[in-house]
């Protein structure tokens, strides 16, 4: 006993394709469905690149927004970067300028901003300052140390002078260690350490010990050294 089923306009349209050789048409909602599914990624996808743009402004106002300089408190403002930054592209970027050398990261987070179409950027002019400052604190930390001028002390006020010039003109980084000599030049022989021990503090460094020899007397003002005299005592 046959069972006779009426066969659907679906299903007649299907068998007319498959014997043309063609793909039956989905229907409406099926269309529907997949364009939802496309404008939603769309949708996700600008979300994204408006997100990291957002976090790339986050990370140019950070230092504004958090109080905090990154010259004296770099560990603050990285914290206040993390808790607001949105994006794994975001954070990515962050970490590729914070492990960058320090006179590479301004250049770094230009070259985002210029490709997030960011105009103005903060942060860019404060690493580098923090660069700038980290010039000059290395040039300071070779002029304070003893082992860029032994036996200086052994040599008078104007010798002692020109060998710090001498250093400062060949190997010195930073501009603000060359404007150092005029001021130096100027001082009393026996105030050049104290100008040379504030210029150290004032980038943190608080041992100098080449201050020391500059401010150790001369040898010619020192005299020749005294010769005993032998007494003879009488029996």
């Amino acid at each position: 006993m046959h069972v006779f089923r009426r066969i659907t306009r679906r299903e007649k349209n299907a068998k007319s394709f498959a014997r043309a050789g063609k793909t039956p048409l989905l229907p409406i909602a099926a269309w529907a469905a997949i364009g939802a599914s496309l404008v939603a990624a769309v949708g996700a996808w600008k979300l994204t690149v408006s997100n990291y743009a957002a976090d790339v402004q986050t990370i140019c106002r950070a230092e504004h927004e958090s109080g905090f300089a990154i010259e004296k408190e770099m560990s603050r403002v990285t914290e206040w970067v993390r808790a607001h930054l949105t994006t794994p592209e975001g954070n990515e970027l962050f970490s590729d300028i914070a492990n960058a050398r320090v006179i590479d990261r301004a250049g770094k987070l230009r070259r985002e901003t210029s490709a997030q179409r960011i105009p103005v950027c903060p942060m860019v002019d404060a690493y580098e300052r923090l660069a700038a400052m980290n010039a000059y604190r290395a040039d300071l930390q070779k002029i304070c140390s003893t082992l860029t001028f032994p036996d200086l002390e052994e040599q008078g006020d104007d010798a002692r002078l020109a060998r710090l010039r001498d250093l400062v003109d060949a190997q010195a980084k930073s501009p603000r260690t060359r404007e150092l000599i005029e001021p130096l030049r100027r001082a009393a022989a026996g105030a050049r350490g104290r100008l040379l021990r504030s210029a150290a503090a004032e980038v943190d460094i608080y041992r100098c010990d080449v201050a020391k020899a500059f401010e150790s007397p001369p040898p010619e003002a020192a005299g020749p050294p005294s010769t005993p005299t032998s007494t003879t005592v009488s029996r």
